[in-house]
């Protein structure tokens, strides 16, 4: 398993074209939204790419580091087996130049060492200081002589190599990343589906209300109605029993003017 991160595209980026909320396939989407890694509610995929990417680099630049490093050693090897080759050629001159002297003075493997002319003393007193410098260098009994610390550098640029060979960090860290977003992606949908089910319930439950407060409205306007129609039943009976009470009266009042008529 495998993860690569583009440091300026999110990981995670549905299709802008698609609704805010769809199911298709048995896929969800959510989009299109106007922050990148925001695609999922809480950021949670955010963080994770973000950690994510934050892994492989971090192991890029060890790895890098490492291959600086085994750059840096091959360079060191060089260095030493070019001083190991000057050593050996300047202790070769040394030796040319000593017998060179030697024979231009007169100086035989017999001769003493107090004969020697005092100019000759300190030439082949130079040069053999520097044969010694040479000499010591690549002596083996030397701790530090150029040959062992090449091979320490051999060893150490092997050993590294081997390493690598038996374990691939970036390909552990790939896969670490890749399981970090995955569980972020899962942890977000299912984050995501919750509060796409909150919403509906939500939505339902609103529209209930505005459903029962309509009906309530309504049978409060149908009372009101019903009110309004038996008031003006009560008005209407008593308006017509106060004009057969008149019409009563004035049949009494034209019965009394007849009387007196008579």
């Amino acid at each position: 398993m495998s993860l690569m991160i583009h440091p300026n595209k999110p990981i995670y980026d549905p299709d802008t074209e698609k609704k805010t909320t769809a199911v298709k396939n048995g896929t969800i989407y959510a989009g299109p939204q106007k922050e990148p890694g925001a695609y999922i509610p809480g950021g949670r995929l955010a963080a994770a790419q973000k950690k994510s990417m934050k892994m492989i680099l971090d192991q890029f630049h060890r790895d890098t580091a490492l291959d600086q490093s085994l750059k840096d050693r091959a360079a060191h090897r060089d260095d030493l087996k070019q001083q190991i080759l000057d050593n050996q050629k300047e202790i070769a001159e040394i030796d040319k130049s000593i017998a060179s002297y030697r024979e231009e003075f007169g100086i035989t493997d017999e001769t003493p060492e107090e004969d020697y002319p005092d100019q000759l003393k300190q030439v082949l007193s130079d040069l053999e200081t520097r044969r010694s410098i040479c000499q010591k260098e690549l002596d083996p009994d030397n701790p530090e002589n150029l040959y062992r610390q090449d091979r320490r550098e051999q060893y150490m640029i092997s050993d590294i190599k081997l390493a690598r060979l038996k374990d691939d960090p970036m390909y552990d860290t790939q896969k670490d990343a890749a399981d970090i977003m995955s569980s972020a992606l899962d942890s977000s949908v299912r984050e995501f589906i919750n509060e796409a089910r909150k919403e509906a319930d939500d939505r339902a439950e609103a529209t209930k209300e505005e459903a029962r407060a309509q009906k309530s409205e309504e049978e409060k306007t149908e009372e009101e109605l019903l009110t309004a129609d038996r008031e003006a039943e009560k008005k209407q009976t008593e308006l017509k029993k106060f004009i057969e009470e008149q019409h009563m009266i004035d049949e009494d009042a034209l019965g009394i003017a007849v009387d007196q008529r008579l």
